[in-house]
């Protein structure tokens, strides 16, 4: 009589076996002497024949299901963009032909559309060959879609 492996066994056996792995030390010593092991090339010896049928998963090339990140917030991210790129001309006291403060986060939410219009969209903020990325573009956009969180 031949000893019937559980189906996570079989899996296990039949891996060791395709690659090469049934010899190392531990893996035979677990299994009955008289234990029935699949052949390495048949995979249906995996499943029993009154298993149900296991339900399909992602394709292989799939991306792994990742947690959304966080919205921004206006303190820090935003408020450390700004200051980093946008405070020299539209500080507390706009210099430079700045029309507005952009300081605080009422004074942000209120000229958003220009903020995303000047920074995002044309891309023409900050002046004088000022370098925003286009991480920080997509933290902009994701905080005005998010609401525009404190």
């Amino acid at each position: 009589m031949t000893t019937r492996l559980p189906r996570s066994c079989r899996l296990a056996a039949a891996l060791a076996l395709f690659f090469g792995h049934a010899g190392c030390p531990g893996f035979g010593d677990r299994l009955p002497p008289d234990a029935a092991l699949p052949d390495a090339g048949d995979a249906a010896g995996l499943v029993d024949a009154d298993s149900p049928t296991p339900e399909a998963g992602p394709p292989a090339d799939a991306a792994p299901d990742v947690p959304p990140a966080p919205l921004p917030r206006f303190d820090p991210d935003v408020a450390d963009f700004l200051l980093r790129h946008c405070s020299l001309c539209h500080g507390e006291l706009p210099v430079g032909g700045a029309p507005y403060a952009l300081v605080t986060l009422e004074e942000t939410r209120t000229h958003l559309a220009a903020i995303l219009d000047r920074v995002v969209d044309k891309r023409d903020m900050p002046p004088g060959g000022g370098v925003v990325t286009d991480e920080e573009r997509e933290m902009l956009t994701r905080w005005a879609e998010g609401g525009a969180v404190p």
